[in-house]
């Protein structure tokens, strides 16, 4: 993890602190996001382009940001659908 003064943190030390920040956003129905980051050389351009997931290591956690992600108006016939399937509220 990066300090805001650039200083990097082993993730393990801060670990608890991250997870506390992701559930209490979580708690107010907000989609959290994890952003980290990598340097790369520029000659490694083309391989990225061709295989990014291969350079999905090595990467320093830089923060969490929550957003507001409203359910799209076909959610609840999904949800409904899948009750009925499964017979949820039949009695």
């Amino acid at each position: 993890m990066a300090t805001d003064d650039g200083e990097r943190v082993p993730l393990d030390d801060v670990r608890d602190t991250v997870i506390e920040a992701n559930e209490r956003m979580s708690k107010k129905g907000l989609r959290v996001l994890a952003f980290a980051v990598r340097e790369l050389d520029l000659s490694q351009t083309d391989a990225v382009t061709d295989d990014p997931m291969s350079f999905v290591e090595d990467l320093t956690f830089v923060g969490l940001t929550g957003i507001i992600d409203p359910l799209r108006p076909e959610a609840k016939q999904a949800v409904t659908a899948a009750a009925a399937a499964e017979g949820w509220g039949q009695e």
